[in-house]
């Protein structure tokens, strides 16, 4: 009996954990599973077990009894690890099960639980096979998943097939990248299928002969890498999976070789041309060659594809990689290079320290948008480097360096960034970000995150906090104002009249500034109004275009259906592709033209409702002022202290349209720099490419191949009348025969060769344009029955059946090329470019004109309100009595001077009302 007879592990939680005879069965409120493996990842197993008992258990709605449950299993663990060390079994794989511990936490030391040396003992096959499960956790059921090929990626598609034995994964379907990998697959029972039948790929898992520190890949040395190119370059997510030791510095740096595949023909001429290429690199260039059984060179060795591989031995860095790439593919004879730039989305590299996760974050350089390594938490948080590998945080694995201490390029701290998507306008959008305390947002302009308008809205704060401090500091000064009686008296004559005077000047100029900006509002709204609404219509238009572009083509196709001439028909099997295709062409329209038709709708309502409160504010903001001063002048003290009470709650309301309009200029901004920066990159996924995005690869392709495929039906129909009945000449009473005669028809161009390429008509055939009109002096005149009377080779019911064919073929010659502006995403490219040269100054200048129009009219009626109090209580009255001669009385000190004023001394006497 094994050292595991003895070890069970209960769970309080509905089951138990249990390892018998080298396996083990977990059992309880989940799943079940068997699971057979070696002795020396059986510790590893058991972490993994204990990982999905504890990810279970954070989804149980009970809480608290998950968080009890959680504690007995850290105790429980660190029991199994004292059963465990017995047994030796926790100095060998103790790093491999830390890798996948669900309970260290960030304060435990590994070297706490165990001593032993880190990788003494851990042998690479052991590493592979940790980075092979851990990329397995991104598949999901129903996914098309990439087969990759290598000694790594084999573990990979072993643990598929254990998970789909298990129930865990269904309805998968695999694409194998060699015939390695396909009779793996085949004895594993994946099911299998290719490129032809699922053109896109969700999820790709493959090895790596080299990875640099932008995620640059080497692969093929197997001799795969066309496969394998083909198949990841169709892969929205490709995970590559490697052991510590494939991290270079550079491409080829690990002295191994970066392959390329090449013709047959005249191989060892295209050998010399690649090695002189990169001579200055110190290139050898070496042609593969297979070994025999003897242990000798054979011959060359042969891809699945049947070409031959030359390996290229670099002793220097080349350079930048496209520019080598290009050079490489530019030479004849060359299929492919092993180099694969910028295609890895995700690396995984199980080493020493536990498992690091990186993802490719594309950023801008000087040749444009690159990807770089960026670093992710299991949780999915991302983050810097930990200079401490022996971190762990709980439930995730801790993050090693780079082999020789590769330095990464350091990824932003947010847990915004999506690691496969461009980020637009990420210099604008760096703004504190209200959800995250106030943490930078590093997302990139994206109207569909939160955490994007978050910060958006954190660059109306000017405006939102100046309404607030209006608030509190006048409303404070009303109320000491109306509590404490206080009033402004004149002290002096001179000095009456001229407060006065300025004061009623200035109540005038800040009442001229208030309808100033008044006008402007007005003026700024109005211009700012039209213009949204025509580049909302602009953009509605060219949506409306596409539908209808789709529709047309829709709609040729299902007629091409009913072409028949003279009971000649196109196949069968192509009716049913054009079915089918109809089916995604009429999906894709209805689904974009309800999308931009909701979302007008939705804009339109906006813009309406801000155009609504623009005026009102305008309007009553213009009454207020010069009714006031009306006011004011007249004296009206109620009245007035009425309107200063609506000025100051209206000024408030003033200073919020401010800070919401900042808001959307730099919303308005933002995605105008958006919109530039996709214009450089229009195949990059983003946040923008939900606006108007490209129609689907995959249909438009389905489409512009099936529109060739129908075009060349249409016209071998055609040209099978005209050579199995009108040029034959057939006796009276044979079938088809209808008196044709005179010279032979000629024959309708077949425009696109067997490979749906463009084909060069020949002379005597006639092209789709002309033929009705040439074809028109072959008709002949017929009797009631149909026979020609005349010398012809075709009917007039004949004719028109051929008119329509050919009329048809025009049809989808025209109106599907259109479909490869919406591909290549060049229509929405010069529709951004549209929006961002005659659209967008506009929209922001009137957006300026606006936030002046709300600034003047804040600061206009803001001084107003204090001078109405002022001007308001000025006195009613004033008088001043003089005496021409006073007299004067000696003091109590004889010099002659009264301390009495007389009734008849001047005086005078102000009175405040």
């Amino acid at each position: 009996m094994s050292g595991f007879d003895c070890l069970k592990l209960n769970i309080k939680y509905g089951g138990e954990v249990s390892f018998v005879d080298e396996s083990f069965t977990y059992l309880g409120g989940f799943e079940k599973r068997d699971m057979s493996m070696d002795p020396d990842l059986m510790t590893w197993s058991i972490f993994a077990v204990l990982e999905d008992v504890l990810l279970e258990l954070r989804m149980v709605k009970a809480r608290t009894l998950a968080r009890d449950v959680e504690k007995d299993l850290r105790k429980q663990l660190q029991d199994l690890r004292s059963s465990l060390c017995p047994l030796g079994l926790i100095s060998k794989s103790r790093t491999m099960g830390s890798a996948f511990d669900p309970l260290v936490t960030a304060t435990e030391d590994l070297a706490a639980v165990n001593s032993a040396p880190p990788l003494s003992n851990l042998t690479q096959e052991e590493l592979k096979k940790i980075a092979a499960y851990k990329a397995v956790e991104f598949v999901e059921s129903g996914m098309v998943i990439g087969l990759g090929t290598g000694s790594t990626a084999k573990h990979a598609v072993a643990r598929i097939s254990e998970l789909l034995r298990e129930g865990k994964l269904k309805d998968i379907i695999g694409i194998p990248t060699s015939t390695t990998t396909h009779e793996q697959a085949v004895s594993l029972g994946i099911p299998l299928s290719d490129l032809d039948s699922h053109p896109v790929v969700d999820l790709s898992i493959d090895g790596a002969d080299e990875v640099d520190p932008a995620l640059n890949l080497v692969k093929g040395r197997g001799g795969s890498l066309l496969r394998e190119k083909m198949i990841e370059g169709a892969s929205k997510k490709f995970v590559v999976i490697v052991d510590e030791s494939k991290l270079v510095k550079y491409i080829g740096g690990s002295g191994l070789a970066v392959p390329v595949e090449v013709v047959p023909f005249c191989c060892d001429f295209t050998r010399g041309k690649l090695e002189e290429l990169f001579r200055d690199s110190g290139c050898v260039a070496k042609l593969r060659m297979k070994i025999g059984s003897n242990g000798e060179e054979a011959a060359p060795a042969v891809t699945d594809n049947g070409n031959y591989v030359v390996d290229l031995y670099l002793e220097r860095d080349i350079g930048d990689l496209e520019v080598a790439s290009e050079a490489i593919l530019r030479f004849p004879g060359v299929v492919e290079h092993g180099m694969f730039l910028g295609m890895a989305t995700t690396l995984i590299v199980a080493g020493k320290f536990g498992v690091t996760v990186k993802d490719s974050v594309p950023i801008k350089g000087p040749r444009g948008y690159r990807r770089y390594s960026h670093k992710r938490h299991r949780d999915g948080r991302e983050g810097r480097h930990h200079h401490d590998p022996l971190r762990l945080i709980l439930g995730s694995p801790n993050f090693g360096t780079w082999k020789g201490g590769i330095s990464l390029a350091p990824g932003p701290e947010s847990d915004d960034v999506v690691s496969d998507y461009l980020l637009l306008a990420a210099h604008r959008t760096k703004r504190p970000d209200i959800l995250r305390a106030f943490k930078p947002y590093h997302g990139g302009w994206n109207i569909t995150n939160n955490h994007y308008w978050a910060s958006v809205g954190f660059t109306g704060a000017p405006g939102f906090i100046l309404a607030v401090i209006w608030l509190l500091s006048f409303g404070s000064l009303l109320v000491v104002y109306h509590c404490f009686k206080w009033r402004i008296c004149d002290k002096a004559k001179g000095s009456s009249f001229d407060t006065r005077r300025i004061c009623f000047i200035l109540l005038i100029v800040f009442t001229c500034v208030a309808a100033v900006g008044c006008i402007l509002l007005s003026v700024g709204q109005d211009k700012f109004h039209t213009e949204a609404m025509h580049t909302l219509k602009y953009v509605v238009n060219q949506s409306d275009y596409t539908v209808e572009i789709l529709q047309n083509v829709t709609q040729y196709l299902s007629l091409a259906k009913t072409i028949n001439v003279t009971q000649i028909v196109i196949p069968s099997d192509v009716m049913g592709e054009i079915d089918k295709l109809n089916v995604n062409l009429n999906t894709a329209a209805v689904t974009l033209g309800e999308t931009t038709t909701d979302n007008a709708a939705k804009i339109k309502r906006v813009f309406y409702a801000v155009r609504s409160a623009l005026i009102t504010v305008a309007t009553v903001m213009l009454i207020l002022s010069f009714v006031g001063l009306l006011l004011s002048v007249l004296r009206h003290q109620h009245v007035v202290h009425i309107f200063v009470v609506s000025g100051w709650i209206l000024v408030a309301v003033t200073f919020v349209l401010c800070g919401v309009f900042l808001i959307l200029n730099n919303a308005i901004s933002d995605t105008c720099v958006a919109m530039k920066e996709w214009v450089d990159n229009p195949h990059a996924e983003t946040a923008l490419s939900s606006i108007l995005p490209c129609v689907d690869q995959q249909t438009t392709n389905q489409t512009l191949s099936q529109s060739k495929v129908v075009i060349n039906s249409i016209v071998t129909v055609v040209n099978t009348f005209v050579y199995a009945v009108a040029n034959t000449n057939p006796a009276p009473g044979q079938d088809r025969y209808y008196n044709q005669s005179g010279p032979p028809m000629p024959p309708l161009c077949i425009p696109f060769d067997a490979n749906m390429e463009d084909r060069q008509c020949s002379p005597w055939e006639l092209s789709i344009e002309n033929a009705s009109s040439v074809w028109e002096n072959y008709k002949c005149e017929v009797t009631p029955s149909g026979i020609c009377t005349t010398v012809g080779r075709v009917t007039p019911d004949t004719f028109g059946q051929l008119v329509a064919a050919v009329n048809e073929s025009y049809a989808l010659e025209h109106y599907t090329p259109p479909l490869l502006s919406f591909r290549d995403c060049n229509f929405v490219r010069e529709t951004f470019m549209s929006i961002t040269s005659d659209y967008c100054p506009p929209l922001v200048r009137n957006l300026r004109i606006v936030n002046a129009g709300l600034g003047l009219i804040s600061v206009g009626v803001l001084l107003c309100l204090v001078l109405w109090i002022f001007y308001a209580n000025r006195p009613q009255r004033e008088e001043v009595f003089a005496d021409p001669h006073p007299q004067r009385k000696d003091d109590s000190f004889g010099n002659g001077l009264d301390t009495h004023h007389s009734d008849d001394e001047p005086k005078l006497s102000v009175e405040c009302v």
